[in-house]
Parts: structure tokens; sequence; C-alpha cells
């Protein structure tokens, strides 16, 4: 027999038959949670991994693994196009975003096309029409009617969306107005 600090004695396996009650007792859902959390960082570092390899030899391989690992990185593509400065750095991000083909893109894209850099505004055009949906085309028009970013000149940003929609509008009819 073995004593406890409360000055219970048990034997081993009264020990292991509390233990196995108490696991018993804690929720799947947490041991679920704890298990997605874990997830969650690693998936996070594997990220940060890919993406600290931008302007590195190993850039084209990181990429590629990048866009591989599907909408889940979205999120984080998309926070840290919010932390960045560095406008290439920005466009490849949504440059990355784009080749995911996910729906789950669109805020990024949102949020790219009032970037007051061209190439990153370019670069959510570019993605909108590779989505084509109807959501991708509203976000469009939606551009249609707002003041363009930066130094844009208002004709230049008309052009754009205008030859963005078309494009999109092209995309989804031979999609049979699918996306």
């Amino acid at each position: 027999m073995n004593s406890l600090k409360a000055g219970v004695s048990c034997s081993d396996t009264e020990r292991v038959t509390t233990f196995t009650l108490i696991r018993a007792a804690v929720s799947p859902l947490t041991v679920e949670r704890q298990q997605q959390t874990t997830m969650t960082r690693e998936f996070v570092a594997l990220v940060t991994h890919y993406l600290l390899e931008w302007g590195s030899s190993r850039w084209a391989t990181a990429y590629h693994s990048l866009i591989e690992l599907g909408p889940p990185v979205l999120p984080e593509l998309a926070a840290r196009f919010a932390e960045s400065r560095d406008v290439a750095f920005r466009a490849v991000l949504v440059e990355l975003a784009r080749h995911v083909r996910s729906p789950d893109a669109l805020p990024l894209f949102s949020t790219a096309l009032q970037d007051d850099s061209p190439e990153v505004w370019k670069q959510a055009l570019d993605g909108l029409v590779a989505l084509a949906s109807p959501a991708a085309i509203a976000l469009l028009e939606q551009a249609m009617g707002r003041t363009p970013p930066g130094r844009t000149e208002v004709a230049e940003w008309q052009s754009w969306i205008q030859e963005a929609l078309q494009q999109a509008r092209v995309e989804s009819a031979a999609r049979g107005g699918v996306a």
C-alpha cells in the first residue's frame, strides 16, 4: 500500500481505478478541444515556417506547400497580410489565396481590393475572377462604385474592375453559373 498526502492509503489497483474514473469523467469535447489547439499551434508553426522562406531559394517549394495546405491556410494568410508593410509580400499572400481557390478567401480579397498598391489589388482582382462566384462578382460590382485606393486614377480603376467583372461573368457562365 502507498500513502497519499491526505494520509489516505490505497493500493496500486485502487489508484489505477481512480485514475480511470477521473479520465472517463473528462469530457470527450475537452479532449477534442485540446487536440484542436495542439493541431492549430502546429499548423500555424508550419505556415510560419513556409512563410519565412519568402525571398530564399526555397520559396518555390514553400509556396506550393502553402497552396497544398488548402483553405485552412487562409486565416493565417489574412493575418500576415494585415501585419505586413511589404507590398510584394502582401501581393504574394493574395496570390497564394487565389491559388487555394476557396470562397473562404473572399474576405482577404475584399481587404486587398482596398490596398493602396496596384500590385496588391490587382492580385485580388485575379482571385475574384478565379472564383467567379456570385459573391465574387458582387464584390467586383461593389468595387466599381468605390473610390479607387491610393493614387490610382478613377478611369484606370474602373477599367480594371470592368475587365475583371467581364472575365468573372464569362467564367461563371462557362461553369453553368456555379462557382
